[in-house]
């Protein structure tokens, strides 16, 4: 073994990674939403950096070396390690077999109407990590897992973006810790840092397990991983709009797929995809090998919360999209299907439940939301915490989404016994049975949603029917082939 801290081979990766990453914030500072033009002002100065990244990276990486090296290897020898998953193993053993037993015991807690299953220390002596791209995101789709990793006797940890929520995370009784990380990427040395704070950390740290969640994470946080020799399961929803986008953005994706080629095709990486499509398509672009993917539809409800409820009163229509305010989750589609369908269903409610993103290009204003609330077509209600009661309250729950891995609201919908319409798209598909639990419409045809709404607006015993079926659904429980598991 190469006695340095870093390798010649480690040290080569890093600087092409950097190189990479740099790239890729670059493209996404000068790439607007809506087309693929880079600025020519800016041209030479993204060359000249593109130039420099790698002598720069090379350099640090050897000042860190000299400096820290001996000193990290003095620690580790003196400091106990947590229980670990051997790399070595990895080759014969499939990780995912040791994670998604975990998850299919959350499962059965949060998605079965009967008793918790009976908590034991079965992880005792194992340490997980997560790192997540913001708080908020771990709370509504991680918090559950980690809990339960608690209880079973690990200890977990925690990295994420923070907004506010951090006091949350540390209340549940895991370990916490804010990361660097801007969704946006705009600044090339922000993504640096942040690329070598997670290697900084992760040497330090030495988790038995990480878990990565969303695009950063995955790609950052396995790169650390494989630095710091620990083994890795990533989290990868679905595509996303630079996968989806078509030839807008054709050079980002280019330069996504190569990162994820680079970064996950490793022994000591499995990779866990929301639906079937995803998953096959990974498998397809050589972006994983079939050995490394497996499939846990969803981050799962609490049915306890999310229980069938009798329908609205007829002559309370009330129509909700349930979403951050994104154009990219359909709601310029949904507005326009409400002013497609004000003068049809005049008592009709067509309402936005769910806060914007600012660190999101493709989030709408609150300006435009006010906008199109005072013309009288739809209401926006904010963020909301009374989803549950939301949903319950509604006729209709509406997603005309663009991409998704595996949408949380329409399980929510139709645990609640709603009937649902969505977008004809993989992670949709994978939820909602075409003219059984609900209706799935081409994305980004207004038109076609509105013809979708206005057929369960007045079909109340249609909407029914699919709302029990729904509901039928969510109580099949935590089988292989169940679409209600916790990841």
């Amino acid at each position: 073994m190469n006695p340095t801290w870093l390798s010649r081979r480690s040290k080569w990766w890093l600087a092409m990674t950097v190189l990479a990453v740099a790239a890729l914030a670059a493209l996404r500072a000068l790439v607007p939403t809506d087309a693929l033009m880079v600025k020519p002002q800016r041209a030479a100065s993204l060359a000249i950096a593109a130039g420099l990244l790698p002598l720069c990276a090379l350099g640090g990486v050897a000042v860190l070396q000299r400096r820290w090296g001996p000193r990290r290897r003095r620690a580790e020898q003196a400091r106990p390690r947590s229980s670990t998953l051997p790399t070595s193993r990895l080759a014969s053993a499939d990780l995912t077999g040791w994670q998604i037993p975990i998850c299919k015991t959350v499962a059965g807690q949060r998605s079965t109407l009967g008793a918790t299953p009976a908590l034991g220390q079965r992880l005792a002596g194992v340490h997980l990590l997560f790192i997540v791209n913001v708080d908020w995101f771990f709370l509504s789709h991680r918090a559950h897992l980690a809990t339960r990793a608690l209880a079973e006797g690990a200890r977990v940890t925690v990295w994420c973006g923070e907004t506010d929520r951090a006091e949350e995370i540390r209340a549940l009784g895991v370990e916490y810790r804010s990361l660097p990380l801007s969704r946006n990427g705009l600044n090339p040395l922000a993504e640096i840092r942040l690329l070598v704070t997670l290697i900084w950390r992760l040497r330090r740290l030495r988790p038995s397990l990480v878990q990565n969640v969303s695009i950063k994470p995955v790609l950052y946080g396995t790169l650390a991983a494989r630095f710091a020799r620990v083994p890795v399961v990533n989290s990868i929803s679905g595509f996303g709009y630079a996968l989806e986008g078509g030839d807008r953005t054709r050079l980002l994706r280019r330069v996504l797929l190569t990162a994820y080629r680079v970064v996950l095709r490793s022994p000591s990486v499995r990779v866990v995809f929301q639906n079937t499509e995803a998953r096959d398509s990974f498998i397809a672009r050589k972006l994983v090998r079939p050995a490394q993917a497996a499939e846990i539809r969803g981050s799962g409800v609490d049915l306890s919360v999310f229980r069938q409820a009798p329908q609205p009163p007829l002559d309370q229509q009330l129509v909700v999209f349930v979403a951050r305010m994104l154009w990219d989750k359909g709601l310029a589609e949904f507005v326009e299907s409400a002013e497609l369908l004000r003068a049809r269903h005049p008592r009709a409610r067509f309402v936005l439940v769910g806060p914007t993103d600012g660190e999101n290009r493709a989030s709408a204003t609150e300006s435009y939301l006010r906008k199109v609330e005072s013309n009288g077509s739809v209401e926006w209600w904010g963020s909301r915490t009374d989803v549950a009661d939301i949903i319950r309250s509604a006729s209709l729950v509406v997603l005309p989404s663009y991409h998704e891995g595996l949408p949380k609201v329409l399980i929510e919908a139709a645990a609640t016994g709603r009937a649902v319409v969505a977008s004809d798209i993989a992670g949709c598909r994978a939820v909602v049975k075409h003219q059984t639990t609900g209706l799935l419409v081409p994305a980004r045809d207004s038109g076609a949603l509105a013809g979708a709404i206005d057929s369960l607006l007045v079909d109340p015993a249609r909407r029914l029917r699919m709302g029990e079926a729904g509901a039928a659904m969510a109580r099949v429980g935590p089988t292989t082939a169940s679409w209600i598991q916790a990841c």
